[in-house]
């Protein structure tokens, strides 16, 4: 999570979760695009994430490898 809060691209998300609260589910809202279309275009680059109330849902665990989180950034920065 910490890695991926690092390098996401910052001018096409927003931060939702509040850096306080958060563990290891992180919430962006989109900038330019819909998080609908959105989450379908991860799908099929099979990067699973959720849309929870208009945001896009990140959830990470201890099993996910440094090349797994490099590929959804890369797949957020489309």
């Amino acid at each position: 999570r910490d890695y991926f809060l690092e390098h996401y691209p910052k001018s096409k998300y927003s931060m939702v979760t509040p850096l306080e609260h958060m563990g290891n589910i992180v919430c962006l809202k989109s900038i330019t695009g819909d998080s609908i279309t959105l989450e379908a275009e991860l799908k099929k680059r099979n990067v699973d994430v959720s849309v929870r109330q208009g945001n896009i849902r990140l959830s990470f665990h201890v099993f996910n490898t440094k090349s797994q989180v490099d590929e959804l950034i890369k797949a957020l920065d489309m």
